[in-house]
C-alpha cells in the first residue's frame, strides 16, 4: 500500500513546473489535496536558511509533520529542501490560514503548462 507521503508526492510533483511563486502554487496544491481528501494545513509565515530569511512564504503542512514546499529554492537556491519532506536545514515558522479551493476555471489557468 502506498504511504501518505508517496501519495502526496505523486499528486503534487507535476505542479513543480508551474510558473508560480509560493502563494499561487500553494493554492493549486491545496486544491489538489482537498479534492483528493488529503488532510493538510495551508501555512503563511517565515522561512529561514542560515542567516537568510524570507517572508511572506506559503507552504503546506501534513498531519504527520511533513512539509510540502516546492518554492523554498526560489529564495535560497539548491541548499533549501524541495518537494515533500520532513524539516531539515530550514526553519519554518508560520500559522495556519484558511484558503478557498480554486474554482475550476482559475485552477486550469494557474496550472496551464504544468
Amino acid at each position: 500500500m502506498i504511504s501518505l507521503v508517496q501519495h502526496v508526492r505523486q499528486l503534487t510533483a507535476k505542479y513543480d513546473s508551474c510558473p508560480l511563486e509560493c502563494d499561487g502554487l500553494t493554492r493549486v496544491l491545496h486544491t489538489v489535496l482537498t479534492n483528493h481528501g488529503i488532510p493538510h494545513q495551508t501555512i503563511l509565515g517565515t522561512i529561514q536558511l542560515g542567516e537568510e530569511e524570507f517572508e511572506p512564504h506559503f507552504w503546506i503542512k501534513l498531519p504527520n509533520g511533513y512539509i510540502v514546499d516546492y518554492r523554498a529554492r526560489m529564495w535560497f537556491g539548491p541548499e533549501a529542501p524541495h518537494g515533500v519532506f520532513r524539516r531539515s536545514n530550514t526553519k519554518y515558522d508560520g500559522r495556519s490560514i484558511p484558503l478557498e479551493i480554486l474554482p475550476d476555471f482559475l485552477f486550469k489557468i494557474l496550472a496551464l503548462g504544468c
